[in-house]
């Protein structure tokens, strides 16, 4: 594809997804522009370009630089995808934690299978956790890390007879609380 082609296409790609990210119809972008529908048409379709001066008319219109106009635009993962990547990892902690439970039932071990169910709730959280600490989703972050941490205390005690159970809840919980406190209003100033 020649570099003239290129540019064009750009243009063409550009120009539409400007047009419908501020919801206007070609028509209504022509007369904001004082230009005919079909010359919007035509520009989209990649069939003529704009001058340069309708260029940066486009541009200033639609408040970006030339560049982005002319360019490729790169295209950002979107927030809805980023959060399917802890949802997938969480489901196969899930499914691998049922194929366990599902054995152990099968062979009649002597253990609670249940708890499992507990330690799977605490690595979501622990799964949670660490995507939204890279991503800085703060809110996410310390629900997650208080999930993972509340579920582990819980499996710790109903697995190993740890007594203390009640002190290690209260403490994660002050401890969680004031550690987002601190956060929060630092983040304020």
């Amino acid at each position: 594809m020649k570099k003239e082609e290129y540019i064009i296409k750009n243009v063409s790609s550009n120009i539409t997804y400007y047009r419908l990210k501020n919801k206007l119809t070609q028509m209504e972008l022509a007369e904001k522009l004082n230009y005919s529908d079909k010359s919007i048409s035509k520009w989209e379709r990649a069939e003529g370009m704009p001058s340069v001066i309708v260029l940066n008319e486009l541009a200033d219109f639609f408040n970006i630089t030339l560049n982005d106009l002319v360019n490729e635009r790169k295209v950002k993962p979107t927030k809805k995808y980023k959060q399917k990547k802890p949802l997938l990892y969480s489901l196969i902690v899930w499914l691998i934690t049922i194929i366990v439970f599902s054995i152990l039932i099968l062979l009649k071990v002597n253990y609670k299978a249940w708890h499992l169910f507990i330690l799977a709730s605490s690595f979501s959280g622990l799964i949670f956790f660490i995507f939204n600490l890279v991503w800085k989703k703060d809110y996410i972050t310390y629900i997650s890390f208080a999930v993972f941490i509340y579920m582990i205390s819980l499996f710790t005690h109903l697995t190993f007879k740890v007594k203390p159970f009640t002190y290690y809840i209260v403490a994660t919980s002050i401890f969680i609380f004031f550690s987002y406190l601190i956060y929060y209003l630092r983040r304020k100033d």
